[in-house]
């Protein structure tokens, strides 16, 4: 389940809470009304959870995978105190702007990652297909070259011959990283690099505050007890 499909599910439950109808009665309409046959069958799920006496937030602890533990506390908050629906509608305002905000920065580095991704391809083909003809031409002539020309065409010759064993080890390099951030120590390592990376590593702090004071300041709204 996305994010999209999950806020418009929060959208919708808390505009049919709010008009007045009984929960069981809004999770039987969601189950025609919202998308991905996922998040159907977890609705379906609810549904049967609370006509079996659970409660909403307990029935959405079964499924970790489509709500976050913020949903479920929110949503356990919202019922103790009454106000449901209303703590629903800070949920939808909360989805929503995390989702623009993910929008954004995609939008924002698509360009840069397109124009890094296109450069790569380019000196691939340079070194790999076009400086070898001209090494050979140089070579025909016996024409001396200067040292920088000298090591270009001997990089390019070196990426022709051993470029797949260079592939290769990059390939495994990535596959053992994966695994090393796996591990807490691993994770904790990469997560501490990452915040020292130049310019990168500000805009990671400033968006991981962000994340946190909007977080704070939506369970505050929903209820939730600042030290829970």
């Amino acid at each position: 389940t996305n994010q999209r499909q999950l806020l418009q599910f929060t959208q919708e439950i808390s505009t049919l809470l709010g008009a007045g109808l009984p929960l069981d009665r809004s999770l039987s309409v969601l189950v025609n009304l919202v998308e991905g046959d996922h998040l159907r069958g977890v609705v379906r799920l609810l549904l049967e959870g609370v006509r079996a006496g659970k409660s909403l937030s307990a029935a959405m602890a079964e499924h970790p995978d489509v709500f976050p533990r913020l949903y479920i506390n929110m949503v356990r908050a919202g019922e103790s105190g009454g106000i449901l629906d209303g703590v629903l509608r800070h949920l939808a305002d909360y989805l929503a702007r995390s989702l623009e905000l993910k929008e954004d920065i995609r939008s924002a580095l698509t360009y840069p990652a397109v124009v890094v991704f296109v450069g790569a391809i380019s000196l691939s083909v340079l070194f790999i297909f076009v400086i070898p003809k001209f090494s050979l031409l140089f070579r025909d002539v016996h024409q001396a070259l200067p040292l920088l020309s000298k090591l270009l065409i001997d990089f390019s010759e070196g990426l022709t011959r051993y470029g797949w064993i260079a592939l290769l080890f990059f390939f495994a390099g990535g596959v053992g990283f994966a695994f090393y951030i796996r591990n807490p120590e691993g994770r904790l390592y990469w997560d501490t690099m990452r915040l020292r990376f130049w310019v990168v590593g500000d805009l990671l702090r400033k968006l991981e505050v962000a994340r946190f004071a909007r977080t704070l300041g939506a369970l505050l709204k929903g209820g939730v007890p600042l030290l829970e």
